[in-house]
Parts: C-alpha cells; sequence; structure tokens
C-alpha cells in the first residue's frame, strides 16, 4: 500500500503510478501536500514568491514555501541521499531547501535552511539561493 496520493490540479486523488501531471503529493502520515516551485535555485524571498504563486488546489489551503517544522517532519534519517522515506516522499530531491522560518538571531538577514540529503537543518543568509519546496494542507471539512 503506498504511503502517499498523487493529488491533481482539480484536487483530485491518482494513482501512484500516475504517469500524468500531477500538482503535489500528499503524505499520508504528515499529512502536507509538497510540490516543487520551479527547477532553480532562489533566493529566500523569491522561494516565497514562487511557493505563493503556485495554482491553488481545491479542498487545500494555499501553497507556502515550507517551515522548518515541515522540514523535520519529512527527515527520516534512516535513508541518505536524500534523507527521506522514498515510500513517503518519492520526489524529494537530495539538495539545499529553504524554509519560509527566519532565523531567530538576525531574522532581516537569515532563514533556515534543509539539507535533505542528510537531513541537517542550519541558518543561511537569505541572498543564497536553494531549492524552493512549497507545501499545503486538506482544509477541514468545516471549511470546505
Amino acid at each position: 500500500m503506498s504511503k502517499f496520493i498523487k493529488i491533481a490540479a482539480d484536487g483530485s486523488h491518482l494513482p501512484a503510478d500516475a504517469a500524468t501531471e500531477f500538482a503535489g503529493i500528499l503524505n499520508l502520515r504528515d499529512q502536507i501536500v509538497t510540490a516543487y516551485a520551479g527547477d532553480k535555485d532562489l533566493k529566500q524571498k523569491d522561494a516565497e514568491k514562487a511557493c505563493a504563486k503556485l495554482t491553488q488546489i481545491p479542498g487545500y489551503t494555499p501553497w507556502e514555501l515550507i517551515s522548518d517544522k515541515d522540514a523535520e517532519l519529512i527527515v527520516d534519517r534512516r535513508f541518505c541521499n536524500p534523507a527521506v522515506d522514498p515510500e513517503e516522499y518519492p520526489h524529494i530531491k537530495s539538495d539545499w531547501h529553504w524554509t519560509r522560518t527566519p532565523d531567530a538571531s538576525s531574522p532581516a538577514d537569515f532563514a533556515w535552511i534543509v539539507f535533505f540529503g542528510t537531513g541537517n537543518i542550519i541558518r543561511s543568509n537569505r541572498y543564497y539561493r536553494y531549492r524552493a519546496l512549497a507545501v499545503c494542507r486538506p482544509l477541514p471539512a468545516s471549511q470546505q
């Protein structure tokens, strides 16, 4: 049994082996949908904007750049390159990724980044360029 569901742009579920385009991947354990906001490395501010521009999936919250807490949910140090369970997050790349979480010691200049190669989370200057992983969540039934 698959640990994720591919989500189509209209919010419908696709089979795990679907060859068609999908808007995101819903992880069944964490209940978050993830998708890359492009293939380029971006400055942190541009990564946030790229995630916000993704087309919203009906029945899900708006897209936003992943937080450090969500990154910690995804990291699974039983694995390496990438440090995620490939049955839960088959699309996560072994690379550095921005989070939207500012570093409290210097929030204007630094934010947290995650390296999905090993699972390390460190701070970095917001002007460096890394990947942008977007997240959204299913809306509660009361909001649908």
